[in-house]
């Protein structure tokens, strides 16, 4: 140990005001370098058990950040209420049912300025945290469970930095259909078709089908025929007809 600490550790030496800044020196862990605070890990490593101070935070807007360091304390209350038993304003509410604290107490996410209520987490909690707690909304918890095959703290970080961006939704349903086109693809047949039924065709109707006889005359035709005739002072067909005696009636009295 220093000569320096050795003098001001001594109990029998007059205290000056250095004192009190070496003593709490010595309880901490000697640093040159410190990161930022939305920088640090929440992930405890061996030798980050002596206390710190516990450092303020600008609020920031993003809350996936993580902005408290892995050795920080809980210094957030869970229920705020005045002297009269109200809650004051801006009041603080649950991010799943919107209530205040007057319903339940509210646990303070260390990592986001989110509340929630024991009863509305999934699943609930039963006392409150005693140390650091991170909220169901943030992708850490999924990919600690989910997506990690060892507990390296660099697979871990990697991970956390590649999917603690804010989510798109339009991307998550994009890629949602995209994965069920490429399992079921559009306009593909998921079963057989029923087989047509098939009759016999009489000899012969095919006959009659592949010589078809000559149809008769239409109207326009037949109108068409017997303009031609009264232009060439030829007989009509109903004029033939009635002189044959097939009609009583002339052909002005037909017309």
């Amino acid at each position: 140990m220093p000569l320096a600490i050795q003098r001001a550790l001594d109990p029998n030496k007059k205290p000056t005001p250095l004192d009190d800044v070496i003593r709490a020196a010595t309880m901490m862990n000697p640093q040159q370098f410190s990161l930022p605070p939305e920088l640090e890990l929440h992930t405890q490593f061996p030798g980050n058990g002596k206390v710190q101070p516990v450092q303020p935070h600008p609020p920031s807007g993003n809350g996936g950040n993580r902005r408290c360091a892995g050795n920080q304390r809980r210094n957030s209350k869970p229920f705020e209420l005045d002297a009269q038993g109200l809650v004051p304003l801006p009041a603080k509410t649950c991010f799943y049912c919107t209530r205040s604290c007057k319903r339940a107490p509210l646990i303070s996410c260390d990592y986001c300025p989110l509340y929630f209520h024991q009863d509305c987490l999934d699943p609930p909690l039963t006392a409150l945290p005693a140390g650091l707690w991170m909220c169901p909304n943030h992708a850490e918890n999924f990919i600690d469970a989910n997506m990690t095959n060892s507990i390296s703290a660099t697979e871990r970080v990697r991970l956390w930095n590649r999917f603690h961006q804010p989510l798109d939704h339009e991307n998550v349903k994009l890629e949602f259909f995209r994965r069920v086109n490429t399992r079921n693809p559009p306009f593909r047949i998921k079963r057989n078709l029923r087989a047509r039924a098939h009759i016999e065709v009489p000899a012969i109707v095919r006959y009659h089908y592949d010589h078809p006889p000559p149809l008769l005359p239409s109207m326009r035709q037949t109108l068409r025929y017997d303009r031609v005739k009264r232009r060439n002072n030829l007989p009509t067909e109903v004029e033939e007809i009635s002189r044959s005696g097939g009609f009583a009636l002339g052909s002005r009295q037909i017309r």
